[in-house]
């Protein structure tokens, strides 16, 4: 069972939770335990025998497929973002933690400049990771406060039949009320949108949030993804266009329309110029602010148009 060293020690503590539903403090213990071939003896001590087998078991297989290639959200069919345990299956993005860092700092935004009762869209939700995190957020912050009720509604716009199904299940779970998924398949064309119902939603939204397709197509073609990206995870949530702006030029064409005051948008660290151009001089209204906001890699990764 050593050969699960393989793994890096964050995937390792994973399978462990998972498997044996053991708190992070006990995955440390549990990993000298076997680092000293002790894992079977200790449960065996405690009458755990049939169990110990069987979850002996389904750790290596789990980790011979997370070492074949496979990722592990997609093997344990389910994810941590923001502290929120969230339901994954194949077929469906898996974010990253550089989505996580763009909602701290949306999150930021909203608390300094004191917004309250906003209309929140998450453009490109797939598996509702950031409007199911925002949901939860502001669910706690629903509260009364010098006799005033604060009120937050978030949507989020998805394609993928498989994807809105997936966050359908995960908001249940999570007993969220404040979030509705939309399945809509937001236009790389910049111009009105015709659908009346999707339309006021966008223009009604006081703030928008995306993490859109954003790779080059040519990146593809030479090598620079990933191949566990590349042969997982649905490409038509990855490449978009030949610069890899396609969509989030309509999404800042059509966030400029609306009554929107902050729009935060996930980009490839090369597009970031093109976008900040495409925002200043190509949109039908003017943004009063555009800010390139770095990750945690101090890479150019978000763009921020504010009014």
């Amino acid at each position: 069972m050593n050969f699960i060293y393989k793994l890096p020690p964050n995937e390792r503590r994973l399978i462990f939770s998972k498997v044996l539903g053991f708190s992070y403090p006990e995955t440390l213990k549990l990993e000298i335990l076997i680092k000293n071939n002790l894992f079977e003896k200790s449960l065996f001590k405690n009458g755990l025998s049939l169990k110990t087998i069987y979850n002996k078991k389904r750790i290596e297989q789990i980790a011979k497929r997370r070492l074949a290639g496979k990722p592990l959200q997609y093997i344990l069919k389910e994810i941590e973002f923001l502290n929120l345990r969230l339901k994954m299956k194949p077929g469906v993005f898996i974010p990253r933690m550089e989505t996580e860092y763009m909602i701290e700092c949306f999150l930021k935004d909203i608390k300094i400049n004191r917004y309250r009762n906003l209309q929140i869209l998450d453009i490109c939700s797939g598996s509702g990771a950031i409007a199911l995190s925002l949901a939860k957020h502001f669910g706690q912050l629903k509260h009364r406060e010098n006799n005033e009720l604060f009120n937050y509604k978030i949507f989020g716009f998805e394609n993928s039949r498989k994807a809105i199904n997936l966050s359908n299940r995960n908001k249940k779970l999570l007993n969220l009320d404040n979030v509705k998924f939309v399945k809509y398949n937001f236009p790389k064309a910049l111009k009105k949108i015709l659908d009346k119902r999707i339309s006021r939603i966008i223009y009604q939204s006081d703030c928008i949030i995306s993490n859109p397709p954003y790779i080059p197509d040519n990146f593809q073609a030479v090598d620079l993804i990933d191949k566990e990206v590349l042969n997982y995870e649905p490409h038509k949530a990855l490449f978009a266009g030949p610069d890899g702006c396609d969509l989030a030029k309509s999404i800042i064409y059509q966030a400029s329309l609306g009554k929107c005051k902050i729009l935060y948008i996930e980009c490839y660290e090369s597009a970031v110029n093109i976008l900040v151009d495409f925002a200043k001089k190509k949109v039908p209204v003017k943004f009063k602010t555009i800010q390139i906001v770095k990750d945690l890699a101090q890479k150019n990764r978000f763009l921020v148009c504010k009014k």
